[in-house]
């Protein structure tokens, strides 16, 4: 077979495993220097770190970020089937590391189970234990990145029902605006957007939208659209189809030299850098 080349860009899995929990994980902190993804097969486990503490069950998804300090509890009397992937991703580790875990529990069903495959996949080729071809370890570090960012893009829009018992309704006004601002950003994040145009759209004064906006959510609305925009930017880059001014434009900048200084803030590199 032709030796596969390097593909910048993608995490770099440096082991996946079939954990055995030691008893001692649960009582000592530790850490690792690649970031660790935990999918729970079987059983319940439960991820403390100094600042929170997050359990998983049957087909949830945990995360932790390298060097982050934790402890893995678990009950020593259930049967116990966790496969856990360790990766380096250098070009989103500022990204990664503000990753929640309580992401997985908001997707909706169709996004778990998608991701549940895609990992279900990457535990049965494990399993073979033969050495990994370069094109098999390829496509590990593809499907990898699409659970990545599956997790990174976060709560997906909700189809709203007409009826009178809709969640949509029984979460209140406020909530609805925000989720509709969300909605409308996550469409139209390639446009020029103001506060005002898009007050305008959803039919409420800016000042309203700002307030509701910011007190659904620990941060501001630009913040969420300069978000979207810049994990849209960083797949678009993954693709490698389009240059960096191509690139600005497809999400919302005008000036590619003030999208490089705003990528460049949010992960940390330029775009250049990015895909060298």
């Amino acid at each position: 077979m032709t030796e596969m080349p390097e593909i910048p860009g993608l995490p770099v899995i440096t082991r996946m495993q079939f954990l055995v929990y030691d008893p001692i994980w649960a009582h000592e902190t530790h850490k690792n220097d690649s970031h660790e993804l935990l999918y729970v097969v079987k059983g319940n486990v439960r991820l403390s770190t100094e600042k929170d503490c997050h359990k998983a069950g049957s087909g949830e998804v945990l995360f932790n970020p390298a060097r982050q300090s934790h402890r893995d509890e678990f009950d020593m009397k259930e049967e116990l089937d966790i496969f856990l992937v360790f990766f380096k991703w250098p070009a989103l580790d500022t990204v990664l590391q503000g990753l929640g875990n309580d992401i997985f529990r908001t997707l909706q069903d169709q996004s778990k189970n998608r991701i549940r495959r895609i990992l279900g996949e990457m535990r049965a080729a494990a399993t073979l234990q033969k050495a990994a071809s370069p094109l098999d370890t390829l496509v590990d570090r593809s499907l990898l990145a699409s659970v990545l960012f599956s997790l990174l893009k976060g709560e997906e829009p909700q189809q709203i029902d007409a009826g009178e018992n809709s969640k949509s309704e029984r979460q209140g006004p406020r909530a609805m605006l925000f989720q509709r601002a969300k909605n409308y950003i996550e469409r139209q994040y390639a446009e020029d957007l103001s506060l005002s145009q898009i007050a305008t759209a959803l039919g409420v004064s800016p000042y309203h939208l700002s307030r509701v906006f910011s007190s659904q959510n620990n941060f501001s609305l630009f913040k969420h659209l300069s978000q979207v925009r810049m994990l849209k930017a960083t797949e678009l880059l993954l693709e490698r189809r389009m240059n960096i001014a191509e690139v600005a434009a497809a999400v919302g900048f005008k000036d590619p030299a003030y999208f490089s200084k705003a990528f460049k803030k949010h992960h940390g590199k330029s775009p250049s850098d990015f895909i060298a």
